[in-house]
């Protein structure tokens, strides 16, 4: 005996004097609660049994059902293909069809000796949902490659930039470190959100919570509260990391805090939701005064004036009027689209 055969004996048993047709009517009536479908055929195709046909196909009215009836011509022809090559080889053969209204299923043939006869046993299972959730994770596997493609581009860029503005090291690391920080905050968001993005107050509250100890009070938020997608949601929040570590710097010499509003308004313009930032910052005399940076910090200002506005496909203005810093950004809306 064989050790496949001795593995199959010792996973199943029955009682030599039982009653088989009794065994039979419990065994389809095992069947048809498992939903299982299953089809015997012999050696010359008739079939001796099916069970549990999915709704997919019907069965016809009278006489002995044929594939050709049942699955139509042109799945028929491949599965009399298949289970002559599996009476032939004594292997199982699988075939697999997707059907027009999108249902996948798999048909296991496998052949196996009925005393003189060859009986040919088929399994068919609906693989519709494991096939959409395959293909989801393949959808999601492609977005997390796309991403992170982004996200080195994006950290290479912030390297870069923020070393041509640094003089020495120890001016490049602060700033270095408190750019990555805003990026990883606002992309924990995005992956919380399962990829969807962030709510804008959200987002802006996980900005100010690395700088102010009462993000409440340092930033008064109004108005809108859109939904922002993975894209709007990194580039808005690099912005308004640049806002608020400025604000930070030009109150810090009178030991003050800074007084910002923030506000957010969503308009329909032409039919296209279009969300309108707006960031005043109010200074006082001191705050105005003369930091003592090395240099000017040209990457804050090419996030805030070129490269958030080109990314969101909108338009940004930052503006320094007696004593009160402006900035203005206003994009098109995608997280809903």
């Amino acid at each position: 005996m064989s050790r496949k055969a001795t593995d199959e004996t010792r996973r199943n048993w029955e009682r030599p004097d039982q009653d088989t047709r009794k065994l039979r009517r419990h065994l389809i009536t095992a069947l048809l609660r498992s939903g299982i479908c299953l089809t015997l055929q012999d050696a010359h195709g008739r079939y001796v049994f099916i069970i549990n046909l999915p709704d997919r196909w019907t069965l016809p009215d009278g006489g002995e059902p044929q594939d050709e009836q049942i699955y139509g011509a042109e799945l028929s022809g491949r599965l009399d293909l298949a289970k002559t090559r599996a009476c032939k080889s004594g292997n199982p053969e699988r075939v697999y069809t997707e059907q027009a209204d999108g249902r996948y299923f798999e048909f296991f043939i496998e052949s196996y000796p009925d005393g003189s006869d060859v009986a040919i046993l088929t399994t068919v299972t609906e693989l519709t949902e494991e096939r959409r959730r395959e293909k989801v994770l393949k959808s999601l596997l492609r977005e997390v490659s796309h991403r992170s493609k982004n996200l080195m581009a994006i950290i290479q860029s912030i390297a870069s930039q923020t070393a041509r503005s640094s003089g020495s090291l120890a001016s490049f690391l602060p700033n270095f470190y408190g750019r990555l920080h805003s990026l990883s905050r606002s992309q924990d968001l995005i992956t919380d959100s399962s990829w969807r993005g962030a709510s804008f107050r959200t987002l802006a509250q996980q900005q100010g919570a690395k700088y102010f100890r009462d993000v409440a009070k340092a930033m008064r938020l109004s108005g809108d509260d859109p939904t922002l997608s993975p894209n709007e949601t990194v580039h808005v929040g690099l912005a308004l990391h640049e806002l608020i570590v400025n604000a930070l710097a030009a109150s810090r010499l009178n030991g003050g805090a800074p007084k910002i509003e923030l506000d957010c308004t969503v308009v329909d313009k032409a039919g296209i939701e279009t969300a309108s930032i707006r960031w005043r910052e109010h200074r006082t005399p001191t705050d105005l005064e003369p930091h003592g940076e090395e240099t000017e910090d040209a990457f804050g200002s090419a996030v805030l004036n070129r490269i958030t506005p080109s990314a969101l496909e909108g338009t940004a203005r930052y503006g320094d009027v007696e004593g009160v810093i402006s900035y203005d950004l206003t994009f098109p809306l995608h997280a809903n689209r």
